[in-house]
């Protein structure tokens, strides 16, 4: 991923903690960034959306990875369309963070 693509990938990790209802903090971004800013933007939305159908527990990176891999081989061999239309442009991405800080009363992520 780009640096300018963070707050779409801040907004998916806020996906994920919406599904498990866990707490996110900007710790846990950022180490979940670390380990992920190698992959694109449509394989980490792949991954979320897979990990939400079928993993009863918050994914850790390592199989947010894993489902990267297997998920990008079906991906690829089915030539699936790409899940842009699935991520948000990072204005919005950027205000729904704002809105989700807000109502929480504490930061989720780095500052953008």
């Amino acid at each position: 991923m780009k640096e300018e693509e963070y707050p779409q990938f801040a907004l998916l990790m806020a996906k994920l903690s919406v599904a498990y209802q866990k707490d996110l903090i900007p710790e846990l971004v950022e180490v979940y960034w670390t380990h992920l800013k190698l992959y694109s933007l449509d394989s980490i939305v792949l991954s979320v959306n897979y990990a939400i159908n079928e993993s009863a527990f918050f994914p850790k990176v390592s199989e947010l990875r894993k489902y990267i891999m297997e998920y990008g081989r079906v991906y690829e061999s089915r030539r699936i369309e790409s899940p842009k239309e699935q991520v948000c442009p990072p204005e919005i991405a950027k205000k729904w963070i704002r809105e989700i800080e807000k109502a929480l009363d504490k930061p989720i992520i780095k500052t953008i």
